[in-house]
């Protein structure tokens, strides 16, 4: 839903302030996705097609959602490949995911992802997203989870994946790693589980609410004392709220901002906007900056 308010509090004081929030839409800014699809290993066929034709699906629904929204596609085999670049047409990008074929070796799925990251990352946008359909199966051997959890975090670069099983009843470790690598980096997970092995309606809905909405808050630090635990609140049109928190490590008058600890999941700290994505109840916004 859309962004009503959002509040803020630096943790053990009294008071509740308003941030200045300003939406996407509202000042023209845009999302930009890159849906890669794996396909890799020509045993596996079915569920090449079937992520390519959700993946075309999703981006449909983003782009009606949000006309100034640009999309490319890539594939992931033995390398990483992009098929049409940022911005291409709805005509492109269908051409682009019909009749892809699984006749690829697998590779390292780590070190190619980092690759597509560096291709998405050339776009300008408020937002990138990258929107991965796999059923998880080629394993990171020279790059780790970690790594490229880390490469889209300083890229503030978001992960939806859509996780395709072999067998509905059978998720096995690679839907959860898929899982594990949208959630680390403030994105969506789709399990597609279903006996027909297609994405559900709603969860095509919910994409492309995530890819349009959401907006920049931004508030002051206190400048005498800004080093510490700040809390917020995002209040939604439909009642919802949604809460997280960011450490600030600044010095005292310096106004400069800081990167936070590394274990934190939650936004990069830092005086000024923080931007903010359609995230589950209950959850912390995915990405500051």
């Amino acid at each position: 839903g859309r962004v009503m308010h959002v509040r803020y509090q630096k943790e053990g004081a009294t008071g509740v302030a308003e941030a200045n929030f300003l939406s996407f839409t509202s000042v023209g800014k845009a999302s930009s996705v890159l849906a890669v699809i794996d396909r890799g290993d020509r045993r596996r066929q079915r569920v090449v097609s079937l992520a390519s034709g959700d993946a075309a699906r999703l981006i449909e629904a983003a782009r009606v959602a949000g006309p100034n929204n640009r999309f490319g596609v890539g594939q992931l085999a033995d390398r990483y490949e992009t098929l049409v670049p940022i911005g291409a047409s709805r005509d492109e990008v269908a051409r682009a995911t019909t009749g892809m074929r699984a006749d690829g070796a697998i590779g390292d799925s780590g070190r190619l992802l980092i690759d597509a990251l560096r291709q998405l990352t050339l776009a300008q946008s408020e937002r990138l997203v990258l929107l991965l359909a796999s059923d998880g199966k080629p394993e990171d051997r020279a790059y780790g989870r970690d790594d490229v959890v880390k490469a889209l975090r300083d890229a503030k670069v978001v992960a939806v994946t859509v996780a395709f099983r072999e067998r509905p009843d059978a998720p096995g470790p690679e839907i959860a790693a898929l899982r594990r690598l949208a959630e680390d980096t403030g994105g969506l997970f789709f399990d597609v589980g279903s006996q027909s092995g297609r994405l559900e309606d709603a969860a095509v809905t919910r994409f492309a609410q995530f890819v349009g909405s959401g907006g920049t808050a931004t508030f002051p630090l206190n400048r005498v004392d800004p080093r510490g635990r700040y809390l917020f609140t995002l209040e939604f049109e439909n009642g919802r709220a949604v809460t997280g928190a960011f450490f600030a490590d600044v010095p005292a008058g310096s106004g400069a901002p800081a990167n936070p600890p590394p274990a934190a999941p939650a936004p990069r700290a830092a005086p000024g906007p923080v931007t903010v994505t359609n995230t589950p109840a209950g959850t912390p916004p995915p990405a500051a900056g």
